[in-house]
């Protein structure tokens, strides 16, 4: 079998992260030995290019989270401020009523 370090390492160089590249290098060794050097680096290559997109998706993935909850954040604030926007009104509602009662209560006397 192929030394998985050797192989850990040679994708390591080639910018994957530690975790990845143990895991990979785990299922690489069982056949690594029976391949040629240039299909050995083909799929070293096909490894990387794979986790290069992955990485980018996950990055996409972060971003799209970060701007939800972004969003949910202000549309909280937001509801607040239309909560306090329904208070308000529902107390000059009040206060017209009761000036409008008023008002008719009282007789007019005019001059």
């Amino acid at each position: 079998m192929a030394d998985r370090k050797r192989i850990q390492s040679d994708l390591e160089e080639r910018g994957l992260s530690t975790d990845f590249s143990h895991a990979l290098a785990q299922r690489l060794d069982r056949v690594a030995d029976r391949l040629h050097p240039e299909i050995y680096d083909a799929v070293l290559t096909g490894a990387t290019l794979a986790y290069g997109e992955h990485r980018r998706g996950l990055e996409t993935l972060q971003q799209t989270t970060n701007d939800l909850d972004e969003i949910q954040t202000l549309l909280s604030a937001f509801a607040e401020e239309l909560q306090k926007l329904d208070e308000a009104l529902e107390t000059l509602a009040a206060y017209t009523v009761r000036m409008r009662t008023q008002s008719m209560a009282k007789p007019r006397v005019l001059h």
